[in-house]
C-alpha cells in the first residue's frame, strides 16, 4: 500500500516533503529488496547537480548518498548529491538498502589517506597508547 502510495506521489507531485514522507512510511516495515521491486523506476529521489538544479531521478540514475558531515561539505556542488538531510538519510537507510544503494554511499566510495610529514616514533608514546587502548577494549 504505501509503496503504491510512494508511486502515485511520484507521478503526480514532486513535493520533497510528500515523498520523503511515504518514504519513511515505507522504512517504518523494514523492507527487503522483493518488497520493492517496483520502484526502479520511480523517480522518487531529488538530486542535487552540479549546477544548483533539482533534479528528480530513479534508482538506476547515478548519484551520490551523503551519509557523512565532511563528504556532504566537501563535495557540494561538485557532484550529483542526493538532497535529502543527513538525517533523513539515516532514517531512510532501510528503503535505500531494500533499493540495493548501497554502493552510492559516499563513505564506500571515498578513499582516505592519511599522511605525515617530519613525524618521528616515540616508544614510550606508543606504549602508553597500547596500554590505554588494551585497557579500554577490555
Amino acid at each position: 500500500m504505501h509503496v503504491h502510495a510512494l508511486k502515485e506521489k511520484a507521478s503526480n507531485s514532486l513535493s520533497k516533503e510528500n515523498i520523503k514522507q511515504a518514504i519513511l512510511n515505507i522504512c517504518a516495515f523494514n523492507p527487503t529488496p522483493n518488497d520493492l521491486d517496483g520502484l526502479s523506476d520511480c523517480e522518487c529521489f531529488p538530486v542535487a547537480m552540479p549546477s544548483g538544479d533539482l533534479k528528480w531521478v530513479n534508482s538506476k540514475e547515478d548519484f551520490a548518498i551523503i551519509d557523512r558531515r565532511e563528504y556532504g561539505e566537501m563535495f557540494f556542488a561538485k557532484i550529483k548529491i542526493l538532497d535529502f538531510s543527513l538525517e533523513e538519510v539515516h532514517s531512510m537507510k532501510p528503503f535505500l538498502l531494500g533499493l540495493r544503494l548501497d554502493d552510492l554511499f559516499m563513505s564506500g566510495r571515498v578513499e582516505e589517506q592519511t599522511k605525515v610529514e617530519g613525524g618521528f616514533v616515540d616508544e614510550r608514546l606508543t606504549n602508553d597508547l597500547r596500554r590505554k587502548a588494551y585497557a579500554i577494549c577490555r
